[in-house]
């Protein structure tokens, strides 16, 4: 009841960014139907609320109303109409970033409440709401029956993080391969626009939080492609245990190499040669995997707090 409080105090606009950047960060495309229930559980929201917020979001031509039937994304995320939901607040920026070192330190504890984490980090209700429903769509926080939030799993040590990679390294290249293997030309046409956007100079300004999010969008779209849902289950959960640890092995210079051998990927199955793609995909992973446990190796990480400039 008192979160509901909370909310209605959060402007529309503040509760249109919000439900913006789960989408985003969920991957959602347009086109895609917009699942309400999921939605409201995971920003902490009744439905009436939401579907408001969703209609505002429908007069201003970014989702779609369907009479009876809901809603869906109406635009890619290239379409600028989006920029000023996905301006990312620098306060809840920092905030996020400390509590997901502290949890990968082993600072939290595996249960916490609101009232605890917006007194420790200097919170606002709204500025705790705000970050809970972000940890929650991104799948490493959720909501217990009763009270406070779960910690969900992540990997905890190198060697688990390194086992995340080699299981990888076996699903990714084969799903290449799968026999109902297909990626439409407009999926190939965002991820490469995704992944050219993280080679531009401008890229170095970038968060951590967005160039992992790019990476996730560009492998899991590849395994989504291999019409096999078991891969693509894998991949994801995955993605979600190894979040954390990533925020401190990404940065612009090695987003940027992986980038370009993303492109060389996507360029051999633009010319249909599947097998040369998973050979790549497969050495890509490889090499990921040995840079970015070097850089944990080795303490070469900046602080998650730090800008990554």
């Amino acid at each position: 009841m008192s979160e509901h409080r909370e909310r209605r105090s959060i402007s529309t606009a503040g509760l249109a960014a919000e439900i913006i950047r789960l989408l985003q960060r969920e991957n959602v495309q347009a086109g895609d139907r917009l699942v309400e229930l999921r939605l409201a559980r995971d920003l902490g929201l009744s439905r009436s609320p939401l579907r408001r917020t969703l209609r505002d979001l429908a007069e201003r031509g970014l989702v779609a109303a369907h009479p009876n039937r809901g809603f869906t994304l109406l635009k890619p995320w290239t379409d600028p109409a989006f920029r000023p939901f996905l301006e990312t607040d620098t306060g809840d920026e920092t905030a996020y970033l400390k509590i997901a070192a502290d949890r990968l330190d082993g600072q939290l504890p595996d249960v916490i409440t609101e009232t605890a984490l917006a007194r420790d980090y200097g919170l606002s209700r709204a500025g705790t709401g705000r970050i809970l429903a972000r940890m929650a769509g991104e799948g490493w926080i959720e909501r217990r029956t009763g009270y406070g939030w779960q910690f969900l799993p992540t990997f905890p040590t190198r060697e688990a993080y390194l086992h995340g990679y080699r299981y990888r390294l076996l699903i990714e290249p084969a799903a290449l391969l799968e026999p109902e293997f297909h990626i439409a030309a407009e999926t190939l046409d965002r991820i490469e626009a995704e992944q050219a956007r993280m080679m531009r100079p401008d890229a170095s300004a970038l968060s951590v939080t967005e160039m992992f999010t790019v990476g996730c969008s560009f492998h899991e779209a590849l395994v989504a492609a291999s019409g096999n849902p078991f891969m693509l289950d894998a991949v994801q959960r995955i993605n979600r245990m190894r979040r954390l640890i990533e925020y401190r092995t990404l940065a612009p210079g090695l987003v940027a190499t992986q980038s370009a051998e993303h492109l060389a990927i996507l360029k051999a199955l633009r010319r249909g040669d599947r097998q040369a793609a998973s050979d790549l995909l497969k050495a890509h992973l490889a090499t990921a995997s040995e840079l970015k446990l070097q850089r944990l190796k080795m303490g070469d990480v900046a602080a998650l707090t730090e800008p990554t400039l």
